[in-house]
Formats: C-alpha cells, structure tokens, sequence
C-alpha cells in the first residue's frame, strides 16, 4: 500500500488482508465481527422502537378510556376515531420498520458494495456539532470522526468497499485507484 492507502487504513482501521479479501468480494473475520455488532445494536434499536410504539397504543387506550369509553356520549364516533388513528398509527409504524429492514438487508448478508470515483468533501454544522461526509462517485458516506475526513484527498479518485447500512454505510475498506 501507497502513503495515502496507509494513513486510509489507520484512520478506518483496516488491514491488508481486510482489502484483499474484500477485493474478492469476501469478509475477514474481524469484519464479520464488525457486522455482526451493527446488527446487535440496530436491533436493540428496534426493540426500543417496537417498544414505543406499544407503549404509545396504551396511552391511547388510556385516553380512550378516560374520555368516558364506550359510554361517553358519541362513543361509536370517538371509538371510530381512537380505531383509525391506532391503526394508522400502526400502520406507518409498520411499514417505516419493514422499509428500514429492506434496507438493512445488506448489514444481515454481509453483501460487499463498491464505490468508485473522485472524492468530494462536504461538511454540514448543526448546533451540536459538525458532521463530515465524502461523496465517492454517486455513493455519499457520512465519517464518524474529523480524521477519516481529513484521511481523503479531494479531486483524488478512490475504490471504497463497504456494507449498505443506510444512512451510515459501514466502511470495510479503501484503496486509492488511478483515474
């Protein structure tokens, strides 16, 4: 590896043998390690959301109850009401997590993408900080840290082999390749 490939693997934090294998359209051990705690977390992720989303049908319940039930006055109107708003609430609660699964559907397989190209570097400042991104032919990657930023030359073309994983792609590798 070249300079540039080196400082690359020491701020992303792979090895030669991580790229040859990727190269190859394969994942090393430690990569799968890597993947395998990404879904742990997405998981615990989802589990926090199913769960507030089941608390959320209870403090709709709730309401529905305390608002008289079935014998306040109007209850067919206001249980129709409670029904559709449950239900459509569910609904996009559903499918948002069935979506956010398609997309993640990469992070189970272990599939190997590549982007190719120039990069190009943007920052974006919110109140609490700076988020950092590269745009490597048509693929954007949001860093995790100012280094890996800095790491990438702009204009110079690069080879990134990374998991999909929207909207953080997990980075497994990078080579920098001759235009």
């Amino acid at each position: 590896m070249n300079d540039t490939d080196n400082r690359l693997a020491s701020v992303f934090n792979f090895t030669e043998d991580d790229l040859a294998a990727n190269l190859q359209g394969y994942l090393t051990p430690t990569q799968k390690k890597v993947l395998a705690e990404t879904r742990r977390a997405r998981g615990c992720g989802a589990r926090i959301a199913y769960i507030i989303m089941a608390g959320s049908v209870v403090i709709f319940v709730v309401a529905f109850v305390l608002g008289g039930g079935l014998n306040a006055p109007l209850s067919t109107g206001a249980l129709t009401a409670y029904a559709v708003a449950i239900s459509v609430f569910i609904g996009i609660f559903l499918l948002s997590m069935a979506y956010s699964r398609v997309l993640s559907r990469d992070l189970r397989t272990g599939k190997i993408s590549v982007a190719e190209g120039p990069a190009r570097r943007r920052t974006k400042e919110y109140r609490l900080g700076t988020a950092f991104f590269v745009k490597i032919g048509r693929r954007r990657f949001q860093l995790a840290y100012p280094e890996q930023f800095a790491a990438f030359d702009e204009g110079t073309y690069y080879r990134i082999y990374y998991v999909k994983n929207p909207p953080l792609h997990l980075i497994l590798s990078i080579e920098t390749v001759k235009s």
